[in-house]
C-alpha cells in the first residue's frame, strides 16, 4: 500500500484556498464546510455561509425546481456535473448573479450523506463564447452578403447592361422605327437604367456603413463608402467634436444621412455631393447638399426621396427638417437639432 505523503492539513489547506469554490452540504441541504473562494464568489463570510440553505446561493425562480434536484440526486448520488450542457446562474449576497459550472460528489461520512460541491465562475468564458457565436455568425452573414452581391453585380447587373445595349443600338440601327416607337424603347431603356441604379443601390446596401458611436468619424465613413459606390464626386466637412452627443441623436443624426445619401445616388444624378456638419448658435446643423437634377417641392408626392422616412427621423430628434429644390438646381436638405445633447 502506497503511504499518503501529504498530512491532513496540507489538503485542508489545499482545498481552502483552491481556485474554485467548495462547499460541503448535508442531507437537508445546509451548508456545512465552504472554502475562501466561495466567500469571493458569492459575497458572504464563511460564518455566514455555515448552516444556510444552499438554495440560498440560487436565484429565487430556480429554488423550487432546485430542491426536487436535490431530493433525487440524494437517492441516487453519484460524482457528476450538474446541469451538464445548461446555463446554471448563482446567486450573489447582493443579488447579482454570475454564470457558473457545477460538480456533485458524494461523500460518506459516519454522520451520514455529505455532498461536495465544486463552484466555477465561467462567466468570462460564457462572454468569450457568446462573442465567438457573434462573430461566427457576423461572418457567415458578411459570407453571404458577398456571395449575393457578387450574383447581383456580375449576373444581373451584366446582363441589364447588355439588353440596354441592345436596345440602344437597336434604336440607332433601325431608322425605319416610329416616332412612337422609338418613344416607348428610349422609355424602356430609361426604365432600364433606373433599374441598374436600384441593383447598384442595393449592393451598396448589403456592405452598409455602420454607426461606430461617434457621429463624425461614422459620417465620414459613410461619405467615403459613397464614394467608392458612385460616379459621382462626395466629400465630408466636419470638424467639430461630436463625441459627447448623447448616442441615440447621435444615431438618429446618423442613419438620416444615410437616408438622404441613399435617395441622392438612387435620384439625383448628381456629379457633386457634399455632406456638411456643423455647430450653429442654437445647436447643430447637417447638411445634405447635391447638385443634381432637383425637383418641383409643390409637386413632389409625399414618400419623395425619402422625405417620409427623412421626416420621422426628424420629428424624433425634436429637430427640423428644410428642404430646398427646384427642377435642374439640385437639392439641399438641411437638419437643424435645437440644442447639443450631451451625455
Amino acid at each position: 500500500m502506497v503511504s499518503n505523503p501529504l498530512p491532513g492539513s496540507v489538503f485542508q489547506s489545499l482545498i481552502h484556498f483552491a481556485p474554485d469554490g467548495f462547499l460541503v452540504v448535508d442531507r437537508a441541504g445546509m451548508v456545512v464546510f465552504a472554502n475562501a473562494q466561495a466567500e469571493v464568489l458569492f459575497g458572504y463570510s464563511r460564518e455566514e455561509l455555515m448552516g444556510t440553505p444552499v438554495e440560498r446561493l440560487i436565484p429565487e425562480r430556480f429554488r423550487a425546481s432546485h430542491l426536487d434536484l436535490r431530493g433525487r440526486y440524494s437517492r441516487v448520488p453519484r460524482a457528476r456535473s450538474m446541469g451538464t450542457g445548461l446555463a446554471l446562474k448563482a446567486r450573489r449576497r447582493d443579488g447579482s448573479e454570475f454564470d457558473v459550472e457545477i460538480s456533485l460528489a458524494p461523500v460518506y461520512t459516519d454522520e451520514g450523506l455529505l455532498v461536495s460541491v465544486t463552484v466555477r465562475d465561467v462567466t468570462e468564458q460564457r462572454e468569450l463564447e457568446e462573442e465567438r457565436r457573434r462573430l461566427l455568425g457576423a461572418t457567415q452573414i458578411e459570407r453571404e452578403r458577398d456571395r449575393i452581391s457578387a450574383d447581383l453585380h456580375d449576373g444581373v447587373m451584366q446582363t441589364m447592361y447588355s439588353v440596354g445595349l441592345l436596345l440602344t443600338n437597336f434604336l440607332y440601327e433601325t431608322p425605319t422605327l416610329t416616332d412612337g416607337e422609338r418613344g416607348r424603347i428610349d422609355d424602356a431603356i430609361k426604365e432600364l437604367n433606373q433599374a441598374i441604379g436600384d441593383v447598384r443601390q442595393y449592393v451598396s446596401d448589403l456592405h452598409p456603413a455602420e454607426f461606430n458611436g461617434d457621429l463624425r468619424s461614422s459620417l465620414d465613413a459613410l461619405v467615403r463608402l459613397f464614394t467608392d459606390s458612385s460616379t459621382a464626386s462626395f466629400s465630408f466637412s466636419g470638424d467639430l467634436d461630436t463625441t459627447h452627443l448623447e448616442p441615440a441623436v447621435a444615431f438618429e443624426l446618423f442613419l438620416l444621412a444615410r437616408e438622404a445619401l441613399s435617395n441622392v445616388q438612387r435620384h439625383a444624378e448628381a456629379s457633386s455631393v457634399v455632406v456638411v456638419l456643423d455647430e450653429e448658435d442654437d445647436g447643430l446643423v447637417l447638411k445634405v447638399e447635391d447638385d443634381g437634377v432637383g425637383f418641383d417641392l409643390a409637386d413632389a408626392p409625399p414618400g419623395h426621396f425619402g422625405l417620409r422616412n427623412m421626416r420621422r427621423r426628424a420629428d424624433a430628434l425634436g429637430a427640423q427638417l428644410e428642404l430646398l429644390s427646384s427642377p435642374g438646381s439640385g437639392t439641399v436638405v438641411c437638419v437643424h437639432v435645437p440644442a447639443l445633447p450631451a451625455t
